[in-house]
């Protein structure tokens, strides 16, 4: 006689009953054994309930130290530290033999995994399985054949995405277990093939049939999966952040534009020479020269008129190669020459500069343009053209050198280091916490503030014989041939004594404003490329921030 013991609706065991001769057993005695098989099950129901809840607990916790490992740092370096120093946790969280961790382009490994290029290839995998960042299975290499090749150390991974678009990621591992199930006969010698199908019949052997079951680890428990959620947060706080971020550039963005238009527009009206501004090839903006070389007397007779209507067929094609030049920006400023024909039928030859600028919100053109003139006579149009093209390459704010020109002259200083074979240095100067005092004072402060700044490093900068630029926020950059690393070292520590020594407040009275700098000194390599010294910076100044702020670090 058996009972029978029922969990989570499937058959978790039996109480068998024996007898050395037949025994009736009566009606009353079999409903007791049924209400003890009843209560059995609700017992075992309730047990591993409990021991499930307090198991669950401890891993929900341990799945939120490894979160906050990634909400609390945006540092490579500090993640990286403090996950070498919770590796049991994260392995034990979900019982797995190693761990990958794929963390802003770097790969880390703990316990025992696949080699790194396995893992990149298998995270491209895992990427097409993933559903809501995550995926889990036990039998890896039966649905990924390439990971047969170290099925004995990921016959089971767990895959979790720690960022939106799932470049960072979290991978658990676990070893193949070769199980063997024991099996009362054959399970396939009851299939019989008979002329009209396959049917079932019963078993005429129950000799003892043993199954070898590989390429399988042990299966991803209801709990482990259930501290997935916790480990999400880690992307929700990463979304929230990018989309934070995004709206603080994208109003930055919106005020440098109409920092950059004030500037165009104030050097239209004030210039010389003939100045116009053009989207998709109408005219948008004209000054009083602008309509006078055309022929008219009100610059609002020009407004929406395409330019190419003032265009001689000669200098057509020219024209249009430029424009598309700037559109693609193959190149910020172009030169050149071209026949124009006013309303009244008079031909112009005429000097043009074109230059790609933002006007209302749009990709635009700024087209300055005078009759030509033969010879190297400076006049108004040559110093416009001066005053455009530093418009082009100054920060509206600092008068800084803007990002673009500063990668390029980086570039031509590499080439100059490796044919002298001298060194460069490259600094990062990040004014701490600025964010936060924008957010305190406001925009205007926080413009106030920068313009400080940048003035006190352009000192530094003319004292030193050194190129600062603004790259962006509250970030500058220097560069400087053919020094060493003490030198370096002295210049940055200059630059952070001298932004405190301003003594900007803060958020109290005692508080004032400062900044980190991360810097990198080295002789350029063939084999590298200058964007190596920029990452090389960061990461100096993400262990500047780490060390507490207001700190230098060179390596």
């Amino acid at each position: 006689m058996t009972i029978s013991l029922i969990h989570d609706n499937k058959l978790w065991g039996l109480i068998t009953c024996h007898h050395y001769s037949p025994k009736y057993i009566t009606h009353r005695v079999r409903n007791l054994c049924n209400f003890l098989g009843s209560f059995f099950s609700n017992e075992l129901f309730q047990r591993q309930q409990l021991d499930d809840y307090q198991s669950e607990l401890e891993l929900r916790k341990s799945a939120s130290r490894i979160a906050q490992i990634f909400i609390g740092n945006s540092s490579f370096v500090r993640v990286m530290e403090e996950l070498q120093e919770e590796e049991q946790t994260l392995l034990s969280l979900m019982g797995a033999s190693g761990a990958a961790v794929s963390y802003q382009d770097k790969l880390l490994l703990y316990g025992d995994t696949p080699a790194p290029e396995q893992v990149r290839e298998l995270s491209g995998w895992l990427v097409g399985k993933a559903q809501d960042y995550s995926y889990h299975t036990s039998r890896l290499s039966l649905e990924y054949d390439t990971a047969k090749a170290y099925k004995e150390k990921a016959s089971g991974v767990m895959y979790l995405a720690i960022s939106p678009g799932q470049q960072n990621y979290i991978m658990w591992f676990r070893p193949e277990v070769v199980g063997i199930v024991d099996w009362a006969g054959d399970p396939a010698k009851a299939v019989i093939q008979e002329a009209d199908g396959i049917r079932l019949s019963p078993r005429k052997s129950f000799e003892k049939w043993r199954q070898v079951v590989q390429s399988t680890s042990l299966p991803w428990t209801l709990k482990e999966l259930n501290t997935l959620p916790e480990l999400k947060v880690i992307v929700r706080r990463q979304t929230e952040n990018q989309l934070r971020q995004a709206e603080e550039q994208a109003l930055q963005n919106s005020r440098i534009f109409r920092q950059n238009e004030q500037r165009y527009l104030q050097l239209m009206e004030l210039s010389p020479a003939a100045f116009y501004v053009i989207s998709d090839r109408r005219i948008i903006h004209s000054n009083s020269m602008g309509a006078a070389l055309l022929g008219l007397d009100n610059p609002k007779s020009l407004i929406g008129k395409d330019l190419h209507s003032f265009v001689k067929d000669v200098s057509k094609e020219q024209l249009t190669q430029q424009l598309s030049k700037l559109q693609n920006h193959l190149s910020p400023l172009e030169s050149g020459t071209g026949t124009f024909e006013t309303v009244d039928g008079k031909v112009l030859n005429l000097d043009i500069t074109f230059a790609a600028v933002t006007h209302a919100g749009k990709p635009s053109v700024m087209v300055l343009a005078r009759e030509e003139v033969l010879g190297d006579k400076q006049d108004g149009y040559s110093l416009m053209t001066d005053q455009l093209q530093n418009y082009l390459n100054t920060d509206s704010l600092t008068e800084l050198p803007v990002r673009k020109v500063f990668e390029q002259e980086l570039e031509e200083d590499w080439a100059d280091c490796l044919r002298d074979k001298c060194m460069l240095s490259l600094l990062i100067i990040d004014i701490d916490d600025f964010r936060t005092y924008n957010a305190t004072y406001g925009l205007q402060g926080g413009d106030v503030c920068l313009q400080w700044i940048a003035d006190v490093l352009s000192v530094i900068g003319t004292q030193h014989e050194v190129m600062i630029a603004r790259t962006n926020g509250g970030t500058f950059m220097l560069k400087q041939k053919g020094t060493s690393y003490e030198e370096t070292s002295e210049l940055a520590e200059e630059i952070r004594q001298n932004v405190l020594a301003l003594q900007i407040p803060r958020d109290h009275a005692d508080s004032f404003v400062t900044v980190s700098v991360g810097g990198v000194v080295q002789q350029p390599d063939s084999a590298l490329s200058p964007s190596v010294l920029i990452q090389q910076a960061e990461e100096a100044l993400f262990k500047a921030k780490d060390q507490g702020k207001n700190r230098v670090e060179i390596i």
